[in-house]
């Protein structure tokens, strides 16, 4: 079975903030600030997004996946200055 991996980075900024992981649009899980987290998924076409907060949000990513293949991601904070109201999802080799 296909997994989706997504590895938090450890920041300061945000980081006392539970992100939720929205697949297709429904919440299929959290991830803590440092945290490696993994869910297993059926092979199909996706829609991947991080959500924390009321403003807090990375981008949307269209995504498709085999039977037998992973997909790993990295999330952190993107933007300039302290306050860092997005965030980013980043495909990483798996």
């Amino acid at each position: 079975m296909p997994q989706l991996i997504i590895q938090r980075k450890k920041e300061i900024t945000n980081g006392f903030l539970s992100l939720h992981i929205l697949l297709n649009g429904k919440k299929i899980g959290s991830i803590e600030n440092g945290e490696h987290k993994k869910w297993t998924i059926q092979p199909g076409h996706y829609t991947l997004k991080a959500k924390g907060g009321i403003l807090l949000g990375s981008q949307e990513i269209s995504l498709k996946v085999k039977e037998g293949e992973n997909k790993m991601f990295q999330l952190g904070n993107f933007g300039g200055g302290y306050f860092k109201t997005h965030l980013q999802l980043k495909e990483m080799e798996s």
